[in-house]
Order: structure tokens, then sequence, then C-alpha cells
């Protein structure tokens, strides 16, 4: 089983600062079964890491809109194993990475829900940045379903199991945002609500604090078990979605992460140096919009 101390260990190497898509899906679980810590926490998000989310997504859009984008580049006439292979990271990176982004989305856009009046004039909302980060990959998400349609993109074999994990990370999705909508109706971020709205009710079923944490351990087994079978590594975006995690986590700040499990204490001074990487993306995103 994944866990939390697995990613924080890949996220403190200095000389490999890395994620693979697989590890944006265990972040958003993490995310969604410690929402209630979150949304009840009395100061506002980091703009910092605020914006480093940002900057780090536009960053992977762009990358993903070169390659994803039909008509930008011919398509192969023939398909072949090259098209898979340079095709197929993406796709999963762009499902996988969707789960997270929606459930970032929820939580932020609950967490504004939530906060009085004055706290809204005080600080920037949350929405409109996670709304923001959510309007991109929806277009990431509808250039790789045109790809994925295209009998002459990809092999059948590999449309077949990318539809399969298009489904389960649909699925996974709704399963997560269940612990969201508890608190607030972010239905919008669900591709089937009925069934986010089904997750609420089972979860608020977990009565005893140790139900809750039999369920959050099943959920990390279960998502083991139905999404690692044939994932494609590495992902080709693997310092974006690093930069990506670390700007969630800049965003929570010290006074979430001193009260709950999400990560320990001991990974917030290694995080508040990342956003010092925000110049390094800076001068990507300046290059790509150059081409």
């Amino acid at each position: 089983m994944r866990s939390a101390e697995v990613l924080i260990l890949s996220l403190e190497s200095d000389e490999e600062r890395f994620m693979q898509a697989r590890d944006l899906i265990d972040f958003a679980a993490m995310l969604a079964t410690q929402c209630e810590i979150i949304l009840e926490r009395q100061t506002s998000f980091n703009d910092q890491g605020l914006h480093q989310y940002w900057l780090a997504s536009k960053c992977r859009f762009q990358n993903w809109f070169e390659i994803l984008d039909p008509s930008d580049s011919p398509e192969p006439s023939i398909v072949n194993e090259n098209s898979s292979v340079i095709l197929r990271p993406y796709v999963e990176e762009v499902l996988l990475g969707e789960v997270l982004t929606r459930i970032w989305a929820a939580i932020g856009c609950a967490y504004d829900a939530h906060r009085p009046d004055n706290a809204h004039r005080q600080h920037p909302a949350v929405a409109p940045i996670v709304r923001n980060v959510y309007a991109m990959h929806q277009q990431g998400r509808h250039r790789l379903l045109t790809l994925m349609a295209s009998h002459t993109t990809l092999p059948l074999e590999d449309r077949t199991a990318l539809d399969h994990l298009r489904r389960r990370c649909e699925r996974w999705n709704d399963i997560l945002l269940g612990h969201v909508m508890q608190h607030h109706d972010v239905s919008e971020f669900a591709f089937s609500p009925a069934v986010a709205v089904a997750s609420a009710e089972d979860a608020r079923r977990a009565q005893t604090t140790s139900e809750w944490y039999l369920k959050d351990e099943l959920t990390h087994i279960a998502l083991d078990q139905t999404l690692d079978g044939n994932l494609l590594a590495p992902s080709p975006n693997q310092f974006l979605n690093h930069q990506i995690l670390a700007g969630i986590i800049e965003s929570l700040g010290a006074e979430v992460l001193d009260t709950t499990e999400l990560l320990p204490s001991v990974w917030i001074d290694r995080v508040t140096h990342l956003v010092d990487d925000a110049q390094e993306l800076v001068d990507s995103l300046l290059l790509l919009d150059e081409l």
C-alpha cells in the first residue's frame, strides 16, 4: 500500500524531485479523507503555494497542448508501438491527474463557501485559482478524448486499456468527492453526482474514529488494486507533477500540517523552500509562450 510517508520520501529528495502520475491520485485520496481538517482551518491558504500550484499546472497544460492537439501535429498514418510509447503516458497523466485537480478544486470552493464575508475581503479567494486550473484540465481532457477516438492514433489494445482507466478514474473521483460533499455541495466536480452523494452518505455512516480510519485505509488499498495494473512509467511531466503537489502542500500551511497525519511536521521545513523553484517554472512558461 502506498502511504503519505512514501510520497514524502519522493518529495524530499533533492536530486530527484519527480512524481509519477500515479502519485497524484494517491495524494487526492489523502486530501479527500482529510478534508474536514482542511476546511476547518482558521487561517487563509498560502498565496505563494496557490500561485505555484497554478503556475506548475499551466506549464504542464502547455506541454499537454503540444502533444495532444490533433490540429497542431499530423496524425500518424500507421499505428505502431512508437505512437503508443509517446502518447499513452500523456493520456495516463491527464486521466490520473484530473482526480487531484477536481478534488483540490472542490476543497478550495468548499473552503471559500465556508469563510465569513469579512475573511473574503481580507484575503483573495481560493476558488478562482482552482477553477482556472480545473478549466485548463478540462481542455486537456477534451483533447485526449478526441485523440483516443481516432483509430489511427493508438492501437486498439491501448485505446481499450485507456478507456478502462478513464472509467476507473471517474469512479474514484466521485467516491473521493463524497468526503467533501459532506461539508458542501461540490457536485459540479463529479462525473456522476449520484455516486458522489451516495459516497457522502456512506462516509457519514462511519460514526466512530476506528471505523473512519478503517475506511480510509481500505480506500488506499482499493486504489492500489484497481489502478496499478497496466500503467506506463515514467510520466512525461514528473518535475511539474512534483511542483503541483508541493504547491498544494505549501497552500495548506503549518496550521493544517501540524494537526493532521496527512504529512508529518518534518515536511514543513522542506516544502517552504520549494516555492523558490517558481522562477524556474516562470522561465519555462515564458519559453513555451514564445514557441
